[in-house]
């Protein structure tokens, strides 16, 4: 399974990474590994497709995370 990392996730984190899959484990479980707040986010996508923070990922998933994108 691989996760990918947009824009201010990335501080701090990592652009793209694998991560080991675990039957079970949902997208939101990764948010709280990350320390990613919920509020932070504003799209997530598993094989760019629109999911929530309860989808529960497959072993060949790629997940992104993009964060709330401001302006005006």
């Amino acid at each position: 399974m691989k996760v990918k990392l947009f824009a201010s996730l990335r501080e701090g984190r990592f652009k793209e990474k694998e991560w080991e899959y675990v039957k079970g484990i949902t997208v939101s479980h990764i948010l709280g590994k990350l320390n990613i707040n919920k509020v932070e986010v504003g799209a997530l996508l598993v094989n760019s497709l629109h999911v929530g923070p309860d989808y529960t990922l497959q072993e060949d998933d790629i997940l992104a995370v993009f964060p709330v994108l401001g302006g005006g």
